[in-house]
C-alpha cells in the first residue's frame, strides 16, 4: 500500500486557522465543529452532514431565486456575518459556495479557511490577495487594508446574482475580473428584473459601492433595510417552504412564478377598468408575463393594452412605470 501524501505546512496552518475560527463562533447560520483534532500527528475536524448542497448549486438549478427566498437567504447569512464580525473576524471569501443547506432548511455561512481575525496571527502579508475575485470587493482586489465593509461588498455582489442570475463582474481571466470589480459598474438591478420592489435595488447598490465609507457599516444596518421588505409578505411561508425549493428547486419554483403571474393578471384587469390606472394595469401585465411567459392570458393582455395605449400612455410619477415605458419605445 502506498503512503498516503504528506500535507503541506501551508495546508496545515489555514486548517488549524479556520478550525479555530470557527470554534470561536457560536451561531444557527455558522456551520458548527462538533469535534477536531489538530496535531500533532493527526488532523480532522467533524461537523454536521449537510445534504441540500450548497447556494451555488442552487443557482445552478434556478438561475435566480423569487425576491422572497433571495431575501429570506440573504438575511440568514447576514446573521452570520453581523455575529462574526463582532467576533472581529472578516470572512474575506464570501461567495454562492461559501452557503450551505439542511434538509430543513437551514442556512449555513461555512469556509472560513482565509478569514482575517483581529488579535489572531495573520496568514498573509499586507498587499496579498486572497478570496476569489469575482466576489471580492475592490479594496480586496487591490491587496488594500479590509474592514467588516469589504464583506458586505461580497454580500451584495451575492445578492445581486440571486436577483437577477447574472454576476456583475465575473469574465474568463481572473485578472480582468479584478478590474471589473475595481472600475466597472453593472446593470441596474431592476434594468435586468424590472418586476423587482425598488426598494432592493437601493439595498443592493448601497452594498456595491467601490468606496468602503459610502456602504453600509454593519450587516445588521443591512438587516434593518430589509425588514420592510416584508410587511405584506409571508417570511414564515418562506422560512417554511424553502426547504422544499432546496427538494425541488425548478418545479417549486415553476409554481411560484406561476402563482404569482396569476395574481398580477387578475390585479392588472381590475386596474384597467379604471382609466386613470391603466399605465399601472399594464405593469401588472408585464410583471405576470416576466414570472411565466407560459401564461397566454398575460402575454394577451400585455399585447393588446400596449396597442391600445400606443403613443397616448397616460403619465406616470412612479419609476416602475417610467422603466417600462422606456422598455416599449
Amino acid at each position: 500500500m502506498r503512503d498516503a501524501p504528506k500535507i503541506g505546512a501551508e495546508f496545515i496552518k489555514r486548517f488549524i486557522h479556520e478550525t479555530k475560527v470557527m470554534m470561536a463562533m457560536k451561531h444557527a447560520n455558522v456551520l458548527p465543529i462538533l469535534d477536531a483534532q489538530l496535531g500533532p500527528d493527526e488532523y480532522h475536524i467533524v461537523m454536521p452532514y449537510l445534504d441540500r448542497g450548497t447556494l451555488k448549486g442552487l443557482l445552478v438549478s434556478a438561475k435566480r431565486l423569487p425576491a422572497d427566498y433571495a431575501v429570506f437567504v440573504m438575511q440568514e447569512v447576514l446573521k452570520a456575518l453581523d455575529h462574526a464580525h463582532g467576533k472581529g473576524v472578516i470572512h474575506r471569501d464570501l461567495k454562492p459556495s461559501n452557503v450551505m443547506f439542511d434538509a430543513s432548511g437551514q442556512v449555513y455561512l461555512t469556509d472560513f479557511g482565509v478569514a482575517r481575525v483581529t488579535g489572531m496571527t495573520q496568514l498573509t502579508q499586507t498587499g496579498e490577495v486572497l478570496g476569489t475575485p469575482a466576489y471580492m470587493s475592490p479594496e480586496q482586489a487591490l491587496g488594500e487594508q479590509l474592514s467588516p465593509a469589504s464583506d458586505l461588498f461580497s454580500i451584495g455582489v451575492i445578492f445581486y446574482e440571486l436577483l437577477t442570475g447574472f454576476s456583475p463582474f465575473a469574465t474568463d481571466n481572473p485578472v480582468t475580473t479584478m478590474r471589473q470589480v475595481v472600475e466597472h459598474h453593472p446593470p441596474a438591478v431592476m434594468d435586468l428584473r424590472p418586476a423587482l420592489p425598488p426598494a432592493l435595488e437601493a439595498i443592493v447598490l448601497q452594498l456595491m459601492r467601490k468606496r468602503p465609507g459610502e456602504r453600509y457599516a454593519t450587516a445588521i444596518s443591512v438587516l434593518e433595510d430589509l425588514m420592510p421588505y416584508w410587511e405584506g409578505r409571508d417570511l414564515g411561508g418562506v422560512r417554511s417552504s424553502f426547504k422544499g425549493l432546496l427538494a425541488e428547486p425548478q418545479r417549486v419554483l415553476h409554481d411560484l412564478c406561476a402563482g404569482e403571474a396569476t395574481v398580477h393578471v387578475r390585479k392588472a384587469k381590475e386596474l384597467w377598468e379604471n382609466p386613470d390606472q391603466r399605465a399601472t394595469a399594464l405593469w401588472e401585465a408585464y410583471q405576470a408575463s416576466a414570472l411565466d411567459p407560459q401564461n397566454q392570458e398575460a402575454s394577451s393582455l400585455l399585447d393588446r393594452w400596449k396597442r391600445l395605449l400606443g403613443a397616448a400612455k397616460p403619465a406616470s410619477d412612479d419609476p416602475n412605470i417610467i422603466r417600462l415605458e422606456e422598455k416599449w419605445r
